[in-house]
């Protein structure tokens, strides 16, 4: 007979009366002290871990006709779940192309002028506010996927009010935009000194890939960088 034990962090299996450790790793998922969001230490597997799977706790999933966000990397905050009104599958490192990219921009901005401004400013296109449903923008032309581009625009609620802003996350309309499935989170970090404009991003399309990013025509080189600067920019300049 074989009695498994779980607590603290450890796996405990006694076989034949004799105690076996074996240790398992920390969600790196953790507790807002604030709100009690992501405690409940199944959320990893859509409180099912025994039909979905997750050893990192961290993936972009679709269940139940909503999408929860809880990004690679570790500094970037886990979001509660928004409609899945754009007709995704879900975002994976596992993901052949999978990539992530990260820009950032130091402003003196309070956290309201910089939540606002990612509510209103979402996308580098000329778009509408970002709603909890999901707002319709075309962000445009991008090289290799043409001249018509859709995201929904959604506003979610900050997961940690002290530390970051509302969050604006742009997720593509699956059949209606050029690259693979792929979303952008866009908040600001508060701090004394100002609010850190931050646009992160995880997707599947392969042109992202940084391998091929100097490739001419290929790769997208520093694109993603400079087009977020800008409506970083915007952003502050829209705000003094």
């Amino acid at each position: 007979m074989k009695k498994q034990i779980v607590a603290a962090g450890a796996m405990v299996c006694l076989v034949a009366g004799v105690a076996q450790a074996r240790f398992v790793s920390v969600d790196p998922v953790k507790a807002n002290p604030n709100n009690g969001q992501n405690f409940n230490r199944y959320q990893y597997g859509n409180n099912n871990p025994y039909k979905f799977v997750d050893p990192d706790g961290r993936r972009s999933v679709v269940k139940d006709g909503q999408i929860y966000i809880q990004p690679e990397n570790a500094s970037v905050p886990a979001l509660a779940p928004f409609p899945n009104t754009v007709g995704a599958t879900g975002v994976s490192p596992s993901d052949r192309s999978f990539h992530t990219y990260d820009v950032q921009t130091n402003s003196a901005l309070s956290g309201a002028q910089a939540g606002e401004g990612f509510r209103t400013n979402p996308t580098p296109g000329n778009d509408s506010p970002a709603s909890p449903t999901g707002t319709r923008n075309n962000v445009g032309p991008i090289p290799t996927a043409g001249e018509n581009n859709y995201v929904r625009s959604f506003s979610v609620a900050s997961p940690d009010p002290a530390r970051f802003t509302d969050v604006t996350v742009n997720y593509t309309v699956a059949g209606e935009h050029g690259l693979a499935e792929g979303f952008v989170m866009r908040y600001g970090e508060i701090g004394d000194g100002g609010t850190v404009l931050r646009s992160y991003g995880e997707g599947n399309n392969w042109r992202q890939n940084p391998a091929l990013e100097n490739i001419p025509r290929i790769g997208w080189g520093g694109q993603v960088e400079k087009v977020w600067q800008q409506n970083h920019q915007e952003i502050i300049n829209g705000a003094r």
